[in-house]
């Protein structure tokens, strides 16, 4: 078989093989993504072995993909895989984000809402006090006790008519029964009110120890506790109390490890504590675990891609310049002469 000698291959590109440094690097940033995911699954499934198991793969997956890559860039056959590599990193992208937000965010926003929350009842009894108080007349009754006390004292010290007279004595009783029902009202409120006081005070005095721990399971624990507490001794404030009102409370936070709480922080200052900037820094570094070993292999690669892109458009105009071109061939005529 002959071949023209006039027809050239382009050159291959030389073949850049990956180093061992940086495929233990995909490797290393793979264990990461695995713990990771891993965590920020975990409070999902409630299995840490189930969760370790599913985050393994999806990590095998992307690092199989990765070590792949620098061949597929020679081949010029990434773009398929990078897609692959995308599809399968954002789920664990997700899960590296639940698991930030919820590791470095916990504390803070579970102390915030624990803190609203004993404000809150300390502010019920307060109010609660001022209700009541209004209920049993304490301070109508105090006035009027008060001055008819004057008035019969006054009596007593006339001038005209002073000590004990007539006037004086119903002045005095008066004032008596006006003292009588005063104290029979104090008495009534001090029974109402009393015991609210004693059990909102043994749980500011609990939910106070909780908050000195800094742990934010017990946040989460004590919780539900002042919650619970708040809303009994409102209703039992409502329901005794025609002047009092109340707006029932619960545990904003109850979800938080979730996706759907993480998720949400995105979107809400109570999810998220006020602050979105963790919610930012969270994101960021749940995408660059699994898209930082991308993107270097992508910079790393571009030359190969772009070499391959020009080597296959030479070869392209090398053989377009090849093939014949509408040639047309006369016939060969020749003269003799005889």
């Amino acid at each position: 078989m002959h071949t023209n000698s006039f027809q050239k291959t382009p050159p291959k590109a030389p073949e850049t093989k990956q180093s061992a440094l940086f495929n233990l690097a995909i490797i290393i940033m793979g264990t990461v993504s695995c713990y990771t995911t891993a965590m920020g699954l975990e409070p999902m499934l409630g299995s840490r072995v189930f969760s370790i198991a599913v985050a393994a793969a999806l990590s095998l997956v992307m690092v199989a993909i990765a070590l792949q890559l620098p061949k597929a860039f020679q081949e010029n056959r990434q773009t398929g895989m990078i897609l692959s590599y995308v599809f399968v990193a954002s789920f664990s992208v997700l899960l590296n984000y639940n698991f930030i937000f919820g590791k470095f965010s916990s504390e803070k926003i579970l102390y915030k809402e624990l803190e609203a929350h004993k404000d809150a009842l300390s502010d019920l009894i307060q109010k609660g006090e001022t209700a009541a108080k209004s209920h049993y007349q304490i301070e109508t009754l105090a006035v009027d006790a008060k001055e008819k006390r004057t008035i019969a004292n006054e009596e007593y010290q006339n001038t005209v008519h002073p000590g004990k007279g007539k006037i004086h004595r119903e002045k005095d009783q008066a004032a008596r029964l006006a003292e009588s029902q005063l104290k029979t009202n104090q008495d009534n409120y001090a029974a109402f009110i009393t015991p609210i006081n004693e059990e909102i005070d043994s749980i500011l005095t609990n939910t106070t120890a909780a908050m000195g721990q800094s742990d934010w399971a017990a946040y989460s624990d004590m919780i539900p506790v002042v919650t619970t507490a708040y809303n009994k001794i409102g209703s039992k404030l409502s329901s005794q109390l025609r002047e009092f009102t109340h707006d029932a409370r619960r545990f904003e936070n109850r979800d938080i490890g979730q996706l759907s709480h993480s998720l949400g922080s995105m979107f809400s200052a109570k999810k998220n504590g006020g602050d979105p900037f963790a919610v930012a820094v969270a994101l960021v570094l749940a995408i660059l675990i699994d898209f930082i070993i991308l993107f270097a292999i992508i910079v790393l690669n571009r030359p190969a891609a772009s070499e391959n892109k020009k080597q296959k458009k030479d070869k392209k105009a090398f053989q377009g310049f090849l093939a014949p071109k509408n040639i047309t061939q006369e016939p060969l005529i020749i003269e003799r002469n005889f």
